[in-house]
């Protein structure tokens, strides 16, 4: 996955960072690339500041900076033999300084771990994650804690059922990186699409016969499998022990569903704004996606995607 050289990762000082960390490192290192870890502080109020001065005697604010520097030289420290790495503390609200240090230097990937309930909810419209997800520029990996090294099973979503150079592009790139992802953990490749024949329930509503129904389905359904067979066409499908789903239905069901029974590691899909407006780019049905599954995401966006956050 020679893409990724010049990764940026997110570390929490409230969360174990050694697998997250080891991954986003060994990419690196992997691409003959570089890594930038930083932290983030945010601003406390003027006000909140001098009464805690007043009332402990003490600094607050600098007491948590010396902290996360402390932690940054400690990780600056333990991975300088795997890859030339840096670090740096970000001040300020967390999603604008990480997406503007996103800009400013020119990275290709981010990185960041999630709590460890292996969620990201969604319902909270000012989490950092989501907003991340929505505006960040790159690939977003959000890496749910856990103990292995390696991914078991990586599933690709893929959307097959309107074609242009956007969507085409993006379909690439998911397949591109899910199997070079596969390749380096010697995982088990899902790609899945699902598809729902428009006008189904209205042809069935009017009292369609049932052959004319089934004629209808079986039309459709050949040319979502044309369609699939045509974007995986540069891929070799034994060679990359490519295991393909064609379901018939709605994604945020369907796809949950296959990441629980294939036990995945690693969802890639990619998001698309129709709604031509910056920075509203993960869709509503991407999201329910992203809510409902436990496993890790890498989160792909489009080479037009116009970032609504400057540098």
């Amino acid at each position: 996955m020679q893409r990724f050289k010049n990764i940026l990762a997110v570390v929490d000082q409230t969360r174990r960072d050694d697998v997250f960390l080891y991954r986003a490192a060994s990419l690196a290192a992997d691409n003959k690339g570089r890594l930038k870890v930083v932290g983030v502080t945010e601003d406390l109020p003027d006000l909140m500041t001098k009464k805690m001065i007043a009332h402990f005697q003490v600094d607050i604010e600098t007491i948590i900076r010396e902290e996360r520097l402390e932690q940054l030289r400690r990780i600056e420290s333990r991975y300088q033999p795997l890859v030339p790495i840096t670090t740096k503390l970000l001040t300020g609200t967390p999603f604008i300084e990480i997406i503007r240090e996103v800009i400013r230097g020119s990275h290709d990937l981010l990185v960041i771990q999630t709590a460890s309930d292996g969620k990201v909810r969604t319902g909270l419209f000012g989490s950092t994650e989501l907003h991340l997800l929505r505006k960040c520029p790159c690939p977003v990996w959000i890496f749910r804690q856990s103990e292995s090294k390696r991914f078991n099973s990586i599933v690709a979503a893929v959307n097959v059922n309107s074609s242009g150079p956007d969507e085409d592009e993006l379909n690439r790139k998911i397949l591109e990186l899910s199997y070079s992802l596969s390749q380096i953990d010697r995982s088990e490749f899902h790609v899945v699409h699902c598809w729902h024949p428009i006008g189904e329930d209205l042809l069935r509503a009017r009292g369609g016969a049932q052959g004319d129904v089934d004629d209808y389905l079986r039309i459709s359904k050949s040319n979502i499998t044309a369609k699939l067979n045509e974007c995986l066409a540069p891929f070799d499908r034994k060679t990359a022990n490519m295991h393909v789903h064609l379901l018939k239905g709605e994604p945020e069901i369907l796809v949950p569903n296959l990441v629980r029974r294939e036990q995945t590691g690693l969802l890639v899909m990619g998001t698309l704004a129709r709604s031509g407006i910056n920075g509203l780019l993960i869709g509503n049905i991407a999201e329910k996606i992203v809510n409902e599954v436990e496993c890790s995401l890498l989160v792909v966006k489009p080479e037009r995607f116009s970032c609504p956050i400057k540098a």
